[in-house]
């Protein structure tokens, strides 16, 4: 159960969560619960982050979960569709924040 004093709050990526990001998406361990088993580089990944980050256009939006501005993952809207008010939903935390209480 998470506790009532937590402050959880939803944010955009940005260059500070690169390696963060970075770590999450290259997990091997995750493969098993992705659609899309792609991992990225470095490079790839400060391209993503410097990039716009409009769901309307990329079909995707990516929000970092805080709790005490601390990062202990991420949800992804995916295969947005604004015409039929859908999208698919990822959420990945941290495995050193998951089960806790």
């Amino acid at each position: 159960m998470l506790k009532s004093n937590w402050n959880v709050k939803l944010r955009q990526p940005s260059i500070k969560d690169l390696d963060d990001l970075l770590g999450w998406e290259n997990d091997i361990l995750k493969i098993d619960h992705t659609d899309m088993p792609v991992f990225y580089t470095k490079d790839q990944m400060v391209i993503y982050l410097n990039s716009n980050q409009d769901p309307f256009m990329n079909g995707q939006v990516r929000y970092m979960i805080t709790i005490d501005n601390m990062s202990i993952g991420y949800i992804d809207l995916y295969n947005f569709d604004i015409v039929h008010s859908r999208a698919g939903v990822g959420i990945f935390i941290d495995k050193k924040f998951r089960k806790k209480e």
